[in-house]
């Protein structure tokens, strides 16, 4: 996107170039759109009857499709050519829109269908919520990935295929690539209490240094390590961590309450 756009590359889809912008910055190492050029005396256009509308309304025009397309591309973090299909070509005027080939354009029907019941059964039939209008977007719970998923079940995956140090491996990876935009909850408190759900106290403390590595300034990743610590009955070395996070934080009250107990075992 950076490169100057001569005359003959000028002519190519006014909403990519805008989103392009909005999912690369919502989340760290997203793939920017592709720049989609036609041809030189062609322009494709947002089409004003769109075709094979089955959960749309019929009366959506060229404006009202080109945004719901948009909301689909920010809140999954993908191009069109998720659900559509492009005939191997970057050319939108070689592309089939219609078509239904792909399993994902049906499967994108059924989640518009799911949050029109969610917003306009379940939601519209609670009062307490009053005039406030809270509805269920394809963002609520996709965050800019195509495949919703929680980080404990990416970090529960990786643990059964390779443990503990494919868990550490897997969340420095998430990390990099996610932190600084919405996909996931990246605070070192959800990476402790996953650590402290393992059965086995070593794998414990492999994740909680980590977050001690990953988030030094926080009192609470300190903390945890102290506690794993004290449960490890390694009491100097719960001291030192604990004396790290009331460094940060002296009215940290978790931090003190494990240093009280460290100072009585030692």
């Amino acid at each position: 996107m950076r490169e100057a756009l001569n005359p003959m590359k000028r002519i190519f889809f006014p909403i990519f170039a805008i989103l392009a912008l909005v999912v690369a910055s919502a989340y760290k190492g997203a793939t920017p759109l592709p720049r989609l050029t036609a041809a030189a005396d062609t322009v494709w256009t947002w089409p004003k009857n769109p075709k094979n509308l089955q959960v749309l309304p019929s009366s959506t025009d060229a404006d009202g499709l080109r945004d719901v397309m948009a909301e689909f591309t920010y809140a999954l973090g993908v191009q069109c050519s998720h659900c559509h299909v492009t005939n191997d070509s970057r050319d939108p005027l070689d592309w089939d829109f219609a078509a239904d080939d792909k399993p994902k354009k049906r499967i994108a029907r059924q989640m518009i269908q799911m949050m029109r019941v969610i917003n306009e059964t379940h939601l519209d039939g609670i009062d307490e919520l009053g005039q406030t209008h809270i509805r269920v977007k394809c963002v609520t719970c996709h965050r800019s990935q195509s495949r919703p998923e929680d980080i404990r079940d990416l970090l529960d995956a990786a643990y059964v295929a390779g443990g503990v140090d494919s868990v550490a491996a897997r969340y420095r990876e998430i990390r990099e690539r996610y932190e600084g935009g919405f996909a996931f909850d990246l605070r070192t408190f959800t990476l402790a209490r996953y650590a402290f759900a393992l059965e086995d106290p070593e794998e414990k403390l492999v994740l909680v240094r980590l977050g001690t590595e990953m988030d030094p300034g926080s009192p609470g990743t300190w903390a945890a390590l102290a506690r794993q610590y004290e449960l490890l009955g390694r009491i100097d070395e719960g001291l030192a961590a604990v004396e790290r996070a009331l460094a940060i934080d002296p009215s940290h009250d978790w931090a003190a309450q494990i240093k009280a107990r460290l100072e009585a075992a030692h």
